[in-house]
């Protein structure tokens, strides 16, 4: 027989009766000491006179001296060897009864079934018996499908509870106990690397303590205490009781499968409710972990933390008071397939069905925190017992938190008002910035504010406007003054009357249709909620629809005035757009127009242009044109008393004056007021009057003279 098939097959004998004896070990070590079924001797015999060096190695690992092959036939080695296994009694050695104690702990406290309870002692064992390691080492598995028969036929369970006991999905893997074999990888495969221990589960094995904290710790750990309180999160009263109440009797009726999914934007204060529902019902909250504890990695994914909460449910099952808090749940809750598999991680997607089945039999409520739920897949979102959405804390409640965290250190409402103007911070936003501020201290009040406030805005850049301090006098602002077609003071009593209404502002700019809305917002006393066109449009296909809809629900969360200021390219006449997202988008602004039920007000100056859809829905239709009769003077007046010049403006000086008085605008004096105290240290009315003609000149008043470089 050639060389090559005889060294094969001697490879293959040395193979088999390692595994033979491997799996007659693992038997004793349970107290199971029949006689392997599948005996080699069929392979053996023919080969009784080679060298079997993985049996040495198992030999000198069982403290048995090396034999010599040319002494020793193969029954004698068999013999020999198996005389050594039945004289080893595993169950007398120290540390594996530390790990039978453990793990029985480990069973009583997280609900483990006989199976997996014997397949993570065999996985204790071989991590801290050398000779079972050996043992375990010596036994190659080609694929999962061989290790399980491996282990089933050694431990004497049926196949398919080891197979089911140890898949990816199944308690001892997906919590974090054993690590995943993969067995496409070109290294081959042991059993040893099948029932591998994770590191921090090694971690606890090795514990001299009989306890399973350690090993809880890798599951949950207790969730910390807010500083809050109920008022804190006044504006959601209905739903924080509703809530309160929902975990209040889930917990005294031992209901499963309740859940509560909390979601909204970053920062607007998910984590704190959530924690201070659990304590105004003095329960205890337990947070599903993130991270290994004391592995090779600080994070885990999606997947694995279901796996850890999976594990949490059983350890809390029969603990009153007791609730599950999981943060950061949208990468564990992504769907297993479809478009949102595409673009989330992988690790991270779970089956429908097998999530399904977890949140019908967790056996404590769970509260679940999201930031965004548009990839949690729509059958999974219809499971949770009640969904909030959080949205960011209306203008009345920032401008409470601002002076609750920071009242004590700005003194100057001014600056309290402008921090409650930013829609988007929130109470985290105000904390994280007091303690910054505490941290940087420099004993100076008005330092320290400035410091303060510089925080904010590197936060929120776009949004946050500190209040500045206006060197250059300003127009005040009167309703009298204004040319429209409908009384200023009117339309402000209508509004406030119905607490409702549409109106649109046309005319030519600089007729004060900007500076009407904002002072119409002071008289109605609600926050101005002012969106431009660059607010609203946007580059991908959905984002401008997305915003329109942000803006009106901005609005009525606030109850304050929506504004949208220069809405001419938002308001074109479907009938002249090109592409098809200019369509969608006023469909948008439509059905949004129909469903709101606050005040909307829209200026333009091109309302010939608007879709006629929406010029039906709009309820006051009011156009603004330049200052008449008396009104003129009162404004040249206003801008003498802000220069500090005699407030008297005769209509001679006018008529004397190069003024077209058929077309002088607000916005007119507004600008040549501030050009003249730029101009000149002590200016006069002439230079005032002066102003005044320039900016009609620049554009284009009738009867008057364009600047040269202007058309």
């Amino acid at each position: 027989m050639p060389k090559s098939k005889t060294r094969k097959r001697g490879r293959r004998a040395d193979e088999a009766l390692s595994g033979y004896f491997s799996a007659v070990l693992i038997r004793y070590a349970f107290g199971k000491p029949g006689i392997h079924r599948t005996r080699p001797d069929r392979i053996t015999r023919r080969f009784a006179g080679k060298r079997y060096r993985k049996l040495d190695t198992l030999a000198d690992a069982l403290g048995f001296e090396e034999w010599d092959d040319d002494l020793h036939s193969l029954d004698e080695v068999m013999s020999d060897l198996r005389h050594l296994i039945e004289n080893f009694d595993l169950r007398k050695n120290r540390e594996s009864s530390l790990a039978v104690a453990k793990v029985d702990h480990a069973r009583q406290a997280m609900g483990l079934s006989t199976t997996e309870a014997e397949l993570l002692l065999l996985a204790l064992l071989s991590a801290t018996c050398p000779q079972l390691q050996t043992a375990m080492s010596n036994l190659e598995a080609g694929s999962e499908l061989a290790a399980n028969r491996m282990i089933s036929h050694a431990l004497d369970i049926k196949p398919d509870s080891v197979h089911a006991a140890l898949s990816s999905t199944a308690l001892l893997k997906s919590g974090g106990f054993l690590e995943e074999c993969h067995y496409a990888s070109s290294q081959p495969r042991t059993l040893q690397d099948h029932l591998a221990l994770e590191d921090d589960t090694q971690h606890w094995a090795r514990q001299p303590q009989i306890n399973s904290d350690a090993l809880i710790h890798k599951v949950l750990t207790k969730a910390e205490r807010t500083s809050l309180n109920a008022s804190d999160f006044s504006y959601l009263a209905d739903e924080f009781d509703l809530m309160k109440d929902l975990l209040r009797g889930a917990d005294r009726n031992d209901s499963r499968g309740i859940h509560i999914l909390i979601h909204g934007v970053p920062g607007s204060g998910k984590s704190e409710l959530s924690r201070l529902l659990i304590q105004t019902i003095e329960g205890t909250g337990y947070d599903i972990v993130s991270a290994e504890t004391g592995g090779r990695r600080d994070y885990l994914s999606g997947g694995e933390r279901l796996g850890r909460y999976r594990v949490a449910q059983q350890i809390l099952r029969n603990s009153k008071k007791s609730f599950v808090l999981f943060d950061e749940c949208e990468d564990a809750l992504t769907a297993n397939d479809g478009f949102a598999a595409m673009f989330r991680n992988v690790r991270s997607a779970i089956g429908k069905g097998w999530m399904t089945k977890l949140l019908e039999s967790s056996p404590r409520p769970t509260i679940w925190i999201a930031n965004d739920v548009g990839w949690i897949d729509p059958a999974l979102l219809r499971r949770f017992t009640y969904t909030l959405h959080m949205k960011r804390p209306p203008r009345h409640k920032r401008l409470s938190l601002a002076k609750a965290r920071v009242g004590s250190h700005i003194k100057d409402p001014r600056i309290l008002e402008s921090i409650a103007d930013s829609s988007s911070l929130t109470a985290a936003d105000l904390e994280r910035a007091a303690r910054a501020m505490k941290l940087t201290a420099t004993g100076n009040a008005d330092e320290d504010v400035k410091r303060y406030l510089k925080i904010l805005a590197s936060r929120h850049e776009s949004e946050f406007k500190p209040p500045s301090v206006n060197r250059l006098a300003t127009l005040p602002y009167k309703f009298d003054w204004i040319n429209s077609s409908v009384c200023a003071d009117s339309i402000a009593a209508g509004f406030r009357r119905c607490n409702q209404g549409r109106a649109g502002l046309y005319g030519p700019p600089g007729t004060g249709k900007t500076a009407f809305v904002k002072a119409l917002a002071r008289q109605l006393e609600i926050p101005l909620i002012q969106k431009n066109a660059s607010d609203l449009l946007g580059m991908y296909l959905g984002q401008t629809e997305q915003a329109i809809r942000s803006a009106f629900e901005e609005a009525s969360d606030e109850n304050g005035l929506l504004f949208f200021d220069e809405a001419d390219s938002l308001l074109r006449s479907r009938g002249m757009a090109r592409h098809s997202w200019e369509v969608s988008q006023v469909n948008e602004l439509l059905a949004q127009i129909d469903n709101f039920q606050g005040c909307l007000v829209i200026a333009s100056n091109h309302h010939e242009n608007f879709d006629p859809a929406v010029v039906r829905r709009i309820d006051l239709k009011i156009d603004f044109g330049p200052l008449k009769g008396r009104a003129i003077q009162e404004v040249l007046e206003a801008a003498c008393t802000a220069l500090g010049l005699p407030d008297s403006v005769s209509a001679q000086t006018i008529q004397q004056s190069e003024l077209e008085p058929r077309d002088i605008r607000l916005g007119d004096v507004a600008t040549a007021l501030r050009a003249t105290q730029i101009a000149g240290c002590q200016p006069t009315l002439d230079d005032l009057l002066a102003a005044v003609v320039r900016e009609q000149k620049a554009r284009g008043a009738t009867g008057a003279k364009r600047i040269g470089f202007i058309h």
